[in-house]
């Protein structure tokens, strides 16, 4: 699983940076629904690691 993050630089501030999560599989098969739970599962933890972020959709 490749994960890639684009970051740019922004002005400090209170408010959380909100985060919308593109989750992809190739196919139908019970591997392809575990690897997309599991990246699911990635961004829950990540923002939850990271409090200056917010997990609005994925």
């Amino acid at each position: 699983m490749n994960i890639t993050e684009i970051t740019a630089p922004r002005q400090k501030t209170d408010e959380p940076i909100r985060l919308a999560a593109y989750c992809r599989v190739s196919s139908d098969s019970e591997d392809q629904l575990h690897s997309f739970a599991a990246q699911i599962r990635h961004y829950g933890e990540y923002t939850k690691k990271h409090p200056e972020y917010c997990l609005v959709d994925i």
